[in-house]
């Protein structure tokens, strides 16, 4: 898959408001199959909906009802860091989906026994079929993103960094070794290594990239 971010289309990525993601998926779905597109908006003029301020939330699910309802999209992806849950991952998600008057069919682990890695198929208050798959990132110690860089890094370069780093002090690591990106710390790496740090984006990519071979 490639990432494109001219317009929306689907499978649609929505995620929260900073870069680190959307490089590492530059070149994770490359290393999966850098034919296919995958459609990553990131920058507000070309995402069409109202962006919440909370959108690093489970508020993005709001926005892909959105989607869903005015846009008539069906395939979604979302990645949201494990500090935006209060509960459990699969109970968080269905509250949330159930006081948006929206219907659950099916809900897939797609990463077992975890819930990092999930595949739901739902409908709309108005009968609008969707599939979204969500991965969860960050461990309960350090519940967001930085947790799996910071392994890379370590993995890499053997740089121990705080057992829950912030995105700052992962950002001067990167710059000593004149890394640019998240993206660019991984280029490298086989899609094996990638997915022995990164579980949950691939177990949910790879599930995208089957519905992206239906499409």
């Amino acid at each position: 898959m490639k990432c494109i971010t001219d317009w929306p289309t689907e499978p649609l990525i929505l995620t929260g408001n900073g870069r680190g993601e959307y490089y590492l998926l530059d070149v994770i779905t490359q290393k999966l199959d850098g034919t296919s597109k995958i459609s990553f908006p990131h920058f507000p003029s070309k995402v069409l909906v109202e962006i919440p301020k909370t959108r690093t939330t489970l508020a993005v699910l709001k926005s892909l009802m959105v989607y869903v309802e005015k846009f008539y999209l069906r395939y979604f992806y979302i990645i949201i860091d494990l500090e935006h849950f209060t509960g459990g991952i699969r109970s968080d998600i269905e509250e949330k989906f159930i006081s948006m008057g929206v219907s659950i069919d099916k809900i897939e682990m797609l990463n077992p026994p975890h819930e990092n890695a999930l595949r739901i198929e739902g409908r709309s208050g108005s009968e609008n079929d969707f599939v979204v798959m969500i991965s969860v990132m960050g461990i309960t110690e350090c519940p967001k993103i930085e947790y799996h860089v910071a392994k890379v890094i370590e993995h890499k370069y053997g740089v121990g960094i705080d057992t829950c780093p912030r995105k700052e002090d992962i950002g001067v690591v990167l710059k000593q070794r004149r890394v640019g990106n998240y993206g660019k710390l991984i280029e490298d790496l086989e899609i094996e290594e990638i997915e022995k740090h990164f579980p949950q984006l691939i177990h949910a990519l790879r599930a995208v990239e089957k519905i992206v071979d239906c499409i």
